[in-house]
C-alpha cells in the first residue's frame, strides 16, 4: 500500500523467511544440520505472527482497521464504493477539430466535457486495485498499477495509479483501448469523504486527440 515505504519489499522479504522457517521446522534440514534447540521455539511464534499479520493486511478486516483513531493516519480510510465525476478537455479538443472556437462559460473559462460514473476501490495491506464503469457503459478501466505515498511538503497521502481502458464501440474520433494515469489527493480525516486531483491519458496521441482533466470521487 505505501511503496514509499518499503512495503512491498519488506513483506517479500518476511515471505521468504517464513518458508525458510517452516521448511526448516518441518525438515529438522533434513537431517543435514546439527539441532538448533531454539529453532522450533522460535519458528512457531514467527510463522503464526506472519499468519495474523497476513489475516488482518490481505482481508476485509485491514480497510476495517484503517478506520480506527490513529490508525488511519498512517494507513488512510479509502476502501469504498465512490460515485466519480470527469471534467474533460475534450469539448476543447474537439472544438479545435471542428475549426471553431471553444465554448465558454460567462466568466470566460471553457466549457468542459462532464461524465460520472461508479468507482469501487479495495485497498490492502500490500496493495490497492480499482476499477471505473462510466453510467453511460461507452468505456470502462480498471488499475495495473496503484501506489499510495505522502506528499513530500504536506506530508498528505496521494494516490498514483496507471489505468487500462476499454472502449467496445469507439466512434471515429477515439481508440478502442488506451492507458492513463492520475493523481488523487486524500484529506487527513478518519473517513475521506472526497478524493480528487487530474488524470491523463494516451487517448488516440498520434492524432493529438490524447485528453486530460479533472477527477473526483466522492464516497457513497
Amino acid at each position: 500500500m505505501f511503496d514509499s515505504m518499503g512495503l512491498a519489499a519488506f513483506l517479500k522479504a518476511v515471505l521468504y523467511v517464513n518458508a525458510a522457517l517452516a521448511i526448516a521446522l518441518a525438515s529438522d534440514f533434513f537431517g543435514l544440520a546439527p539441532p538448533i534447540p531454539f529453532l522450533s521455539q522460535v519458528s512457531i511464534p514467527v510463522i503464526a505472527v506472519s499468519a495474523l499479520v497476513f489475516f488482518v493486511g490481505q482481508t476485509f478486516v485491514f480497510p476495517w482497521l484503517c478506520g480506527l483513531p490513529g490508525v488511519w493516519r498512517v494507513f488512510p480510510n479509502i476502501d469504498a464504493e465512490y460515485t466519480v465525476d470527469i471534467s474533460s478537455n475534450w469539448s476543447i479538443i474537439k472544438a479545435r477539430t471542428e475549426g471553431r472556437q471553444p465554448d465558454t462559460s460567462p466568466d470566460g473559462a471553457p466549457v468542459l466535457f462532464n461524465r460520472v460514473g461508479k468507482a469501487n476501490v479495495k485497498a490492502r495491506l500490500a496493495r490497492i486495485d480499482m476499477t471505473l464503469d462510466m453510467d453511460d457503459r461507452y468505456l470502462s478501466s480498471e488499475t495495473l498499477a496503484c501506489s499510495l505515498q505522502r506528499h513530500r511538503g504536506e506530508r498528505k497521502p496521494v494516490l498514483f495509479y496507471v489505468y487500462d481502458s476499454h472502449v467496445s464501440a469507439p466512434k471515429s474520433t477515439d481508440s478502442q483501448r488506451h492507458l492513463g494515469a492520475a493523481r488523487l489527493s486524500i484529506p487527513l480525516e478518519r473517513c475521506p469523504k472526497v478524493l480528487e486531483g487530474n488524470y491523463w491519458t494516451d487517448r488516440n496521441w498520434h492524432q493529438g486527440l490524447n485528453t486530460a482533466g479533472h477527477i473526483r470521487l466522492t464516497r457513497i
